[in-house]
């Protein structure tokens, strides 16, 4: 079963614009392709959307759901000689505000922090941190107007080349360039930033989660997994005033909600889940469901557990208070899987899809596709070269 628990940088600041990637994208952001996700933290990172663009962290990708064309490539010059950041990097999304598309782009050597414009196809770095001062959790947040991420600095009077020397912090960066601001110092070079969302931070350390206030950072034990069935947090995210967290009960992977005044907690399934994908407006799923896809007398040496995959061919929704549970389509062939890699908007599903081999018992190259759940078809992304 793929289990979503995951838990998710020094001091050179630099300020400028990537020549060689400022190609003009279509400027049609009238009628009724207005949408930005209000989705806050790490599930947020999978499908965000400004208007009519839609990207993910699977692909180094635009979509555009007003034309059905997908960009490969961020770095849209085609004189590009391949140095771009955008080219070189592993590319993690971070959110889109404003015609921006905030992004950690991570290299061999180093890890830019910066946007591209979603209208004009610029690049700006606004911060570049050597990966060898990286903490191990890399999780980058858009907040009231900064950028917030966790980045390990050299101790008062500590040695350079000792690694124990340098402590995490908890720093951050105008969202249109400037000076870094140290904000925190991480405890015991433990403590796991989970969130930075509408004015408070939460932490991760010694089995408790920790909210602090980020005018004062005065923290406060929001909740411990002590004594309770959680198996500790995953990813955790925020939306219109509730948190919500995937965790593991047993050997099953469960997604909870909790108050973020009160640390008060509650299932919002009753049902394990493979995948989920919080939107503005309801919560998609898929519960955890094994089936036989190989012929036993074809593969009759194949172990049982490789003869199990682990997807239901339908898809649900329920609304964000996990009530009003329905199926929203179902794969009548049995042969697609969902990865997390998607959104949904007015009735449309936008992300990535895989068909499954049954003779090779693997699945096939990934696509782009709507699937438009009142009439069940799917349409597959036009490749803009």
């Amino acid at each position: 079963m793929k289990k979503t628990i995951c838990f998710v940088l020094s001091i050179l600041l630099l300020v400028g614009t990537l020549a060689g990637c400022t190609e003009q994208l279509p400027d049609d952001l009238q009628g009724n392709h207005s949408y930005t996700s209000r989705l806050v933290g790490l599930a947020s990172h999978r499908a965000v959307c400004w208007n009519h663009y839609i990207v993910t962290d699977l692909s180094k990708a635009i979509y555009d759901r007003t034309s059905g064309e997908i960009r490969y490539g961020l770095c849209e010059d085609p004189e590009c000689d391949g140095t771009c950041i955008l080219d070189q990097a592993k590319v993690t999304y971070v959110a889109a505000t404003q015609g921006r598309l905030y992004f950690t782009a991570r290299g061999k050597r180093e890890i830019h922090y910066g946007y591209r414009n979603l209208l004009t196809g610029e690049v700006k770095v606004l911060l570049t941190v050597d990966t060898a001062q990286e903490t191990p959790n890399r999780p980058t947040f858009l907040s009231d107007g900064f950028l917030y991420y966790e980045t390990k600095l050299l101790r008062d009077g500590g040695d350079p080349d000792n690694a124990d020397d340098y402590l995490a912090h908890l720093c951050r960066v105008p969202e249109d360039g400037g000076k870094q601001e140290i904000l925190y110092e991480m405890r015991q070079n433990a403590e796991i930033l989970l969130l930075v969302a509408d004015g408070s931070m939460y932490t991760y350390l010694n089995s408790i989660i920790w909210k602090f206030d980020l005018d004062t950072m005065e923290r406060r034990e929001l909740f411990t997994f002590e004594g309770t069935e959680l198996g500790g947090i995953g990813e955790f995210s925020y939306l219109d005033g509730k948190l919500y967290f995937n965790t593991v009960v047993g050997n099953d992977t469960y997604l909870c909600t909790m108050n973020p005044e009160t640390g008060e907690w509650a299932y919002l399934l009753d049902v394990p889940v493979i995948t989920y994908v919080i939107t503005n407006d309801a919560i998609y799923f898929s519960p955890a469901e094994t089936r036989q896809i190989n012929d036993p007398v074809k593969y009759p040496t194949v172990e049982d557990g490789a003869k199990m995959y682990f997807f239901s061919p339908t898809l649900f929704a329920c609304d964000l208070d996990g009530k009003n549970v329905r199926d929203v389509w179902t794969d009548e062939s049995g042969l697609i899987d969902f990865c997390e890699q998607y959104t949904v908007v007015d009735g449309v599903f936008y992300g990535w899809l895989f068909e499954f081999d049954l003779e090779k018992n693997t699945t096939k190259e990934r696509y782009f596709a709507e699937i438009h759940f009142d009439t069940g078809e799917i349409v597959p992304a036009t490749v803009v070269k």
